[in-house]
C-alpha cells in the first residue's frame, strides 16, 4: 500500500517542430490501484481502433483523440460500443507536443484505461501514464495481464528507499484489477449498442492528421541562444498566483531562477520579468509561470497525491548552434504551471520544498535532462531534505556544459611575432572570453614593462638582438590567459631625429589610416626628454588643435575637432618641447568623414521573398545595413500585431513565424529597427500570401480493395492536403517497388504467385508529413475469372458491349436498372475486379459510362456493373469481353470537371439535405471532397453527403467541391444556399421516436446520458438530433433503432427547458419526441 504524502508532481513538457527534443520529466507519486478505481469516472476496457491529432492554432497546443472500440466497462456509466478519449499533445501542422508521462498508444493495442471527465466535456486518461495498462497475454500462464509502463522520463517522489530508481513497469492479472475494481465499485453495465461517442468539441482549426500511435521519442538537445550574447532568459509570473494564497509560489519562483543564475562559470542567467496575464502552456511569445492549470491539463489532487505542475519549452529545429561538440536546437519559449486542488497538503505549504521542485522544473525550462547522480537536484526523484532552491555539483556541471563561458584568449595584435623593431613601438593586445573587467600585465625577457591593452614602447632602451614580449590576462573571475612573441631590436643604426628636434614622440590614438570624424582624442607620448616641463602641441592639417604643458611624459590626452579640415586624408602631427629645449615630432595620416550627420540604417527583410506564398512554420529574415552601434532592436510586427522583440549585438535577426496562427490570405510583415547609436530607426514593410492547406490524406483509388488482378495492374492514389510536392513509395508485400513524384505505378502482377498480396504506399509531402495506405488483392494469373453471378435484389442490364466483345480505346457501357427505389441510383462499373468508373443519377437507363480500356491488360477479362438505390437495395450484373489494344497508349482523357447536382444554387435549405456531386471527363475514379464554409466535412468516393444544416447558423453558407481524378487532376466547383431552420419540428411525424431516459419532470446536472428509441424506419442510416430548449446539443448518424447520447447540462441555462429528440431516416421519414425536465446545475 503506498503510503499518502503531501506531495509534488511536476509534469516536463516539450513543444516543438516535428523531430527528436530532449527527454524531460514528469514528477509523480505512485497512486495505488484502489485509488484509481475510486477516483475514475468510468474504467473501460477496449482497443484502439483510431488516433487523430488536431493543431489548436488558436492556443498554439496540440490534442490527440484515441478512439476505443469498448470490450467492456468495469465501472462508470453505460457507454457506447466506441468511446473517444482526447489527450494533450500530439503531432499536427508541423509541430509536436508532448508532455513526457502521458499514456501511450497504438493502434490495435488492447488496453485498460482509468477515465476522468476534463472541464470542457472530454474524457482523458486519469493520472497520465498511471491510468492506461497494456493488456496482452502471458506466454507462460495463458493468461491476460494488465501492464503498466513507467516512462524514461517519468520523476517518482517518494517514498522511494534513498537513491533507488522507479520500476520500469507494472504488472498485474487482469482478473485481479477486475475483482478489485468490482470490489470497490460494482458491477457496471455492458456498452450501449450506440454511435461513437462524441467526447471531444470541435477544435477551431482545420489541421487534423491521422497517426497510427500516440507516442514520443525525444533525444536531440536544447538550449536557449540568448546567453550566447549576453542577454537573460526573462520569465514572468502570473499576477494571479495561487488562487488560495495570492502571492504563494513567487518567491520561490525567484529563489529558483536564482539558483540558476548564479554561476560565475556559466553564461546562463533568469531574470524576473514582473507580471502578465498569460496563463497556460502554450506558444504565445511569453515564458510564463502560473497557477491553476487553466486548461484542465492535469487531473486534480485526491488524498494530497497525484499531479501538481508541468514545466518545458518550445523549440526550432530550423535554428541549431554547435556547443561543446554537441548539436543544440534553439529553444523559443518556456513556461512553468502548476495545478490547482493542494491546498491543505502539508508538501504545499512547505516552501523550502516547493523551491527545490521549481527550481527543478525550472532546470528542464534552461534544457536540462535527468541525471544519474542521485544528490544531484535535477535527480529524477525528489530529495525533500530541506535543500530548498539550491543545485549541487552534478547540476552545475551541466549548466557548465550546456551554457559555458566563452574561453579566455589573449594575443599580441602589435608588433607581430619575428618582427624586427626599432625606436618607439605601439605594443597593442586583445583579450576575449571570459568575465570583464579585464586586467593587462605585459613583460619584457620577464620584466613588466606596461599594464594596459595598448602602450609605448621605446626600443632604444633595449639592447638590439632577440628579446621576448610576453603578456598576461586576467578576467574579473581569477581565470588567466597568456600569450607570447619574440621581436628583434635593431636600433644600431638609429633613426634620424625628427625635424626639429632629438625627443622621440609616437602617437598611440588613433592608428595610422584610422577614419575620424567630429571631435576624438588623441594619445601622446614622449621618450628622452630632460627636466620637468613638457609641452605637446597636437596639430590637423596645419592647424593647431592644442598645446598642453606638463611634467608628464605620457600619456597624454588632448581633444581635436577634425569639423574644422576638409574631409579626406589629412596629417595629425603631435610636437614636444622640454625643459632644455629639445624638440621631436610625430606624423600620422587619418581620414576626416565630416560628411554630415551619420548615415542612417536601412532595414530589410532577408526571408520570405516579397509575393511568396508561405505556409506552416516560416523563418522571417531581417537586417540593418548602415549602422555602427553596438546593439540593434529588432521588432516584428504581423499585421500590425508585434510578435517578435529582439535585441541582438549584430545586424541580422530571424523569428520562427507559425504561419498556422493567422488565417490563409495576404498577410502583412512590418519590421522596425532602432539602434543604441542615439535611437537611429528604419522601417519597412514585405507582403506575403498565406496559404495553409488542410492534413495530407491518401487513398489507393485503383485497385479495389479485395479486387481481383491479373496482367499489368495501374496502382493509383490520390492525395490531397499537406504541402506539395508529393512523394509516392510504392511497396509490394512490404517490399518497396519504386519511389518518386508519379502517383499511380504500372505493376506487373505475373511477377508474384497467384494468391492474397499486399499493396501498399507511403505519401510524404514537402514538411515532412506522411500517411501511410494498402489494400489487399488476390492475383490470379492462370486464367480469367469467371463472371460472378448476379446479385442483390435490383436486377442490372449491360446492353453494350456484347458479351464476349472485342474492347479497345475508349468503350462507352451502357446499363439499365430495374426495380430501384427512390431518386438516387449509384453505378459502379469495375474490370476483373478494379473499380474504373461510378455515376449517380436518378436515370434507370440507359446510362452509358466510359471506359479507358488501356487500364486493364489485353486478354480475357470480365465487365461487372453494380447499382445501389437510394434505400440501399444492391444488384450486379457481369459479361466476358476481350481488351485488344496491342500495347497502345491510352488517348488523353477529357478536361475534368466538377458540379453540384443538389442542392440548387441560391437554395434555401433546413434539417438533413442530400448534397449531391458530380465530376466529368479526367480519368476514373473520382475523389470528392467536399467543403462547408471552407471546413473539409467529407472525402471519398461517394458522390452524396448527407449534410445536417442544423450544425450551422441560419444564413448564407458556401459548399465548396473539390474532385481529384485517377491521375492526381482537380477541378473545382463553389454553390451558395441558404440555411433556416427557425427551430425544431413539433412532435410527432411519421416515424415513433421515444426518449427512456432521463424521465419526463426529471432534475438533470452535469454529463447526462440521453437513452433515444425509434420505430418505423426504413433500413439504412438515421440522423439522431438531440436538442435543449430548442438549440442542438448533439447530431449523430446510427443504423440502429437506439443510441446512447450525452447531454453536456452545463451548457444549458439552469431551470426548466424542453428536451427534444428529432430522427430523420434513409428516406427522408422524420419523428420526433420531447419531454420536460429542470437544469440544476
Amino acid at each position: 500500500m503506498t503510503r499518502r504524502l503531501a506531495s509534488l508532481a511536476a509534469v516536463a513538457v516539450a513543444l516543438t517542430l516535428i523531430s527528436a527534443a530532449p527527454a524531460l520529466a514528469t514528477t509523480v507519486v505512485p497512486v495505488s490501484d484502489t485509488d484509481l478505481a475510486a477516483q475514475a469516472t468510468a474504467i473501460v476496457l477496449g482497443r484502439v481502433t483510431t488516433i487523430q491529432s488536431h493543431l489548436d492554432s488558436g492556443r498554439g497546443q496540440i490534442f490527440t483523440d484515441i478512439t476505443l472500440a469498448v470490450d467492456e466497462v468495469l465501472a462508470g456509466p453505460a457507454l457506447p460500443v466506441s468511446v473517444t478519449i482526447r489527450q494533450p499533445g500530439g503531432r499536427a501542422g508541423g509541430y509536436e507536443m508532448w508532455i513526457e508521462g502521458s499514456p501511450e498508444f497504438i493502434i490495435g493495442e488492447r488496453v485498460l484505461v482509468f477515465l476522468r471527465v476534463a472541464r470542457d466535456g472530454t474524457l482523458r486518461v486519469l493520472h497520465l501514464y498511471q491510468g492506461k495498462f497494456s493488456v496482452m497475454v502471458d506466454p507462460l500462464t495463458g493468461r491476460d495481464v494488465a501492464i503498466r509502463i513507467t516512462g524514461a522520463g517519468v520523476r517518482v517522489l517518494p517514498p522511494l528507499r534513498p537513491g533507488a530508481a522507479p520500476p520500469p513497469k507494472d504488472t498485474h492479472e487482469l482478473d485481479d484489477l477486475r475483482r478489485t475494481i468490482r470490489a470497490l465499485r460494482g458491477p457496471a453495465p455492458p456498452p450501449a449498442q450506440a454511435a461513437p461517442l462524441e467526447t471531444a468539441p470541435t477544435i477551431g482549426s482545420a489541421v487534423v492528421e491521422q497517426h497510427d500511435a500516440f507516442v514520443f521519442n525525444g533525444t536531440t538537445p536544447a538550449r536557449w541562444f540568448e546567453p550566447d550574447s549576453g542577454q537573460p532568459v526573462t520569465m514572468f509570473l502570473n499576477s494571479s498566483g495561487e488562487p488560495a494564497a495570492a502571492t504563494q509560489g513567487f518567491d520561490q519562483v525567484r529563489q529558483a531562477m536564482a539558483a540558476w543564475s548564479n554561476d560565475p562559470q556559466s553564461n546562463f542567467r533568469y531574470a524576473d520579468g514582473g507580471f502578465t496575464s498569460a496563463a497556460g502552456f502554450r506558444f504565445d511569445g511569453v515564458n510564463a509561470v502560473s497557477w491553476n492549470d487553466p486548461d484542465d491539463v492535469m487531473a486534480p489532487p485526491s488524498n494530497c497525491s497525484g499531479v501538481l505542475g508541468m514545466g518545458g519549452f518550445f523549440r526550432s529545429t530550423t535554428e541549431s548552434r554547435d556547443v561543446n561538440g554537441t548539436t543544440f536546437y534553439r529553444i523559443l519559449e518556456g513556461d512553468v504551471v502548476i495545478n490547482n486542488g493542494w491546498e491543505g497538503c502539508g508538501f504545499y505549504e512547505s516552501f523550502l520544498n516547493f523551491a527545490e521542485v521549481l527550481t527543478h522544473e525550472l532546470g528542464h525550462v534552461l534544457g536540462l535532462g535527468h541525471t544519474s547522480d542521485t544528490t544531484a537536484t535535477m535527480y529524477a526523484a525528489a530529495h525533500f531534505d530541506g535543500r530548498g532552491a539550491s543545485i549541487k555539483a552534478d547540476d552545475i556541471a551541466g549548466l557548465r556544459y550546456i551554457y559555458p563561458i566563452p574561453a579566455l584568449t589573449l594575443a599580441f595584435a602589435s608588433p607581430t611575432s619575428g618582427a624586427t623593431v626599432s625606436g618607439p613601438v605601439t605594443v597593442s593586445l586583445t583579450g576575449s572570453g571570459g568575465t570583464g573587467p579585464y586586467s593587462f600585465n605585459v613583460r619584457l625577457d620577464g620584466t613588466t614593462i606596461g599594464s594596459s591593452a595598448s602602450f609605448p614602447w621605446n626600443t632604444t632602451a633595449t639592447a638590439d638582438g632577440a628579446h621576448t614580449l610576453s603578456a598576461t590576462l586576467t578576467d574579473s573571475a581569477g581565470r588567466t590567459a597568456s600569450a607570447s612573441i619574440s621581436v628583434t631590436v635593431a636600433n644600431s643604426s638609429p633613426p634620424p631625429p625628427p625635424p626639429g628636434g632629438t625627443l622621440l614622440v609616437a602617437i598611440t590614438q588613433p592608428s595610422n589610416g584610422a577614419t575620424v570624424s567630429g571631435v576624438p582624442w588623441a594619445v601622446m607620448w614622449v621618450d628622452g626628454q630632460s627636466g620637468s616641463s613638457n609641452t605637446f602641441t597636437l596639430t590637423l592639417a596645419g592647424q593647431t588643435m592644442g598645446t598642453t604643458t606638463t611634467a608628464s611624459r605620457g600619456p597624454i590626452s588632448m581633444p581635436y575637432d577634425t569639423r574644422t579640415v576638409a574631409n579626406g586624408s589629412q596629417p595629425l602631427t603631435a610636437t614636444v618641447r622640454d625643459a632644455t629645449g629639445n624638440t621631436g615630432s610625430a606624423t600620422i595620416t587619418v581620414n576626416v568623414n565630416n560628411a554630415g550627420a551619420p548615415p542612417s540604417i536601412t532595414a530589410s527583410f532577408t526571408n520570405p521573398p516579397a509575393g511568396a506564398m508561405v505556409s506552416g512554420m516560416v523563418t522571417v529574415g531581417m537586417a540593418v545595413s548602415g549602422s555602427t552601434a553596438a546593439s540593434r532592436t529588432f521588432q516584428l510586427s504581423v499585421d500590425g500585431t508585434v510578435v517578435s522583440t529582439q535585441t541582438v549585438a549584430g545586424t541580422t535577426a530571424s523569428y520562427a513565424w507559425n504561419t498556422t496562427s493567422v488565417g490563409n490570405g495576404s498577410r502583412t510583415l512590418s519590421l522596425s529597427v532602432t539602434d543604441s547609436n542615439g535611437g537611429s530607426s528604419a522601417t519597412v514593410t514585405r507582403t506575403v500570401s498565406v496559404q495553409n492547406a488542410g492534413p495530407l490524406t491518401a487513398s489507393i483509388t485503383t485497385p479495389a480493395n479485395g479486387a481481383t488482378v491479373a496482367g499489368t495492374v495501374t496502382i493509383t492514389v490520390a492525395a490531397s492536403g499537406g504541402t506539395t510536392p508529393f512523394t509516392y513509395a510504392f511497396s509490394i508485400d512490404g517490399t518497396q517497388a519504386t519511389v518518386g513524384t508519379s502517383s499511380s505505378y504500372a505493376w506487373n502482377s505475373t511477377s508474384v504467385a497467384d494468391g492474397a498480396h499486399t499493396l501498399g504506399v507511403i505519401v510524404t509531402d514537402n514538411a515532412g508529413g506522411s500517411v501511410t495506405r494498402s489494400v489487399n488483392v488476390t492475383v490470379s494469373n492462370a486464367s480469367p475469372p469467371p463472371p460472378p453471378p448476379p446479385t442483390g435484389t435490383l436486377k442490372v442490364y449491360i446492353t453494350s458491349p456484347s458479351s464476349g466483345a472485342a474492347v479497345s480505346g475508349t468503350n462507352w457501357v451502357t446499363l439499365w436498372l430495374s426495380g430501384a427505389s427512390g431518386s438516387s441510383n449509384t453505378y459502379t462499373l469495375s474490370v476483373g475486379g478494379q473499380t474504373v468508373a461510378t455515376s449517380t443519377t436518378s436515370s434507370t437507363g440507359p446510362v452509358s459510362m466510359p471506359w479507358s480500356t488501356f487500364a486493364a491488360a489485353d486478354g480475357p477479362q470480365t465487365l461487372t456493373a453494380s447499382a445501389r438505390d437510394a434505400t440501399g437495395n444492391t444488384g450486379a450484373a457481369s459479361i466476358p469481353i476481350t481488351v485488344a489494344n496491342n500495347g497502345a497508349p491510352p488517348p488523353p482523357p477529357p478536361p475534368l470537371g466538377a458540379s453540384f447536382t443538389s442542392p440548387a444554387s441560391g437554395a434555401t435549405v433546413s434539417g438533413m439535405v442530400t448534397v449531391g456531386m458530380s465530376a466529368s471527363g479526367g480519368t476514373a475514379p473520382y475523389t470528392y471532397t467536399l467543403t462547408i464554409d471552407g471546413g473539409q466535412a467529407a472525402s471519398g468516393a461517394s458522390a452524396s453527403y448527407s449534410w445536417s444544416t442544423t450544425d450551422v447558423a441560419d444564413g448564407a453558407h458556401t459548399l465548396g467541391l473539390t474532385v481529384t481524378d485517377a491521375a492526381g487532376r482537380t477541378a473545382s466547383a463553389a454553390r451558395t444556399v441558404t440555411v433556416a431552420n427557425a427551430g425544431p419540428p413539433p412532435p410527432g411525424g411519421t416515424l415513433k421516436v421515444y426518449i427512456t431516459s432521463p424521465t419526463s419532470g426529471a432534475t438533470v446536472s452535469g454529463t447526462v446520458w440521453v437513452n433515444i428509441w425509434i420505430e418505423g424506419a426504413v433500413s439504412g442510416n438515421r440522423v439522431f438530433t438531440l436538442r435543449a430548449g430548442g438549440t442542438t446539443v448533439i447530431s449523430t448518424t446510427d443504423s440502429g433503432v437506439h443510441v446512447t447520447l450525452p447531454w453536456n447540462t452545463p451548457g444549458t441555462p439552469n431551470g426548466a427547458t424542453t428536451l427534444t429528440a428529432t430522427v430523420q431516416d434513409a428516406s427522408g421519414n422524420s419523428g420526433s419526441a420531447a419531454i420536460p425536465v429542470t437544469v440544476g446545475n
